[in-house]
């Protein structure tokens, strides 16, 4: 038992050894290249921060009038109020909607909607029923941000 220890023990010893030469802690090789396993990593560089930059989307958006069309259809008619869900904002905001059909008109929230710009927009039942439009039909809408 006590060979195996002490064998155990001269491999380890040896291990070292082994170790600090590679790194060239008591060896000449203090001047010798450092292969890529060698390689010691730099400390970590410090990061500056800056502002997040607007996307185009919102260095394009205005502060009032037309942010483009839009095809809406229903949202879930259990959230009440006056509302569409849209790509064309990326903060809720005051707005108004025009039925490209009727050409009718309704104030309304504008709120970003989640997913992908080719997922249309939602409207509200309520500023369904303003506009004149039906709940079933895909809507044609302008939407114009408000002041």
């Amino acid at each position: 038992m006590r060979i195996s220890f002490m064998c155990v023990g001269v491999v380890l010893i040896l291990s070292g050894c082994a170790i600090l030469e590679r790194v060239g802690v008591g060896s000449d090789r203090a001047d010798a290249p450092i292969s890529e396993a060698e390689t010691v990593l730099p400390e970590a560089a410090e990061v500056e921060e800056t502002p997040l930059e607007p996307t185009q989307a919102e260095q394009n958006a205005p502060d009032s009038g037309s942010l483009g069309q839009t095809i809406a259809s229903l949202g879930s008619p259990s959230e009440q109020g006056l509302w569409l869900k849209t790509p064309l904002v990326s903060a809720e905001r005051p707005g108004r909607i025009v039925y490209a059909t009727t050409g009718q008109s309704a104030n309304v929230t504008l709120q970003p909607i989640e997913g992908a710009e080719s997922s249309g927009s939602r409207i509200s039942l309520s500023a369904i029923q303003a506009i004149g439009a039906s709940p079933t039909d895909l809507l044609e809408i302008e939407v114009f941000a408000e002041g």
